[in-house]
This record gives C-alpha cells, structure tokens and sequence, in this order.
C-alpha cells in the first residue's frame, strides 16, 4: 500500500497539469452524472403520489407558427388565479 501511495505521488509530482486536468475532468463527471441522475429521478417520480397517476394527460395546443401552449380548462384556471 506505501508503494503505491509512493508512486502516485511521483506520478503527481511529475505530470502536475496532467493530473490537475485528469482530476478536474473526473470531478465535472461525476457532478455531471449526479445532476442528470436527480433530474431522471425527479421526472420519473413526480407524479407517482397521486392516485392513478397513469391517467394524468395534457393537452397541448400547436399554433402555426410552430409554437406551442398548454391547456387548462376555465374552472381550473379561475381556481389557480
């Protein structure tokens, strides 16, 4: 085990940017991984708490210009506002 504690260290010590950059790009991938896993999470958990959540649907509207709106119906939006 000090052996090889003994030639990381060298290996640091010899190639400092090689290193530096290995070690930055480790770092931006794990905290990429993390960030895409928490947001698959989130999108797969959210509507799991409401009953027959495999019958919630959305209505979008398409406009011509290609643009899109959602859809409320008028007695859910006089509730929201």
């Amino acid at each position: 085990m000090k052996q090889i504690v003994k030639s990381l260290t060298h290996v640091f010590r010899r190639f400092k940017t090689a290193s530096v950059l290995n070690i930055l790009g480790l770092s931006v991938a794990f905290a990429s991984f993390i960030v895409i896993m928490m947001q698959f999470s989130n999108d797969y958990h959210f509507d799991k708490g409401i009953k027959d959540y495999d019958h919630i649907y959305r209505v979008d509207r398409v406009h011509e210009g290609g643009g899109k709106q959602a859809v409320i119906s008028r007695p859910f939006a006089e509730f929201l506002f």
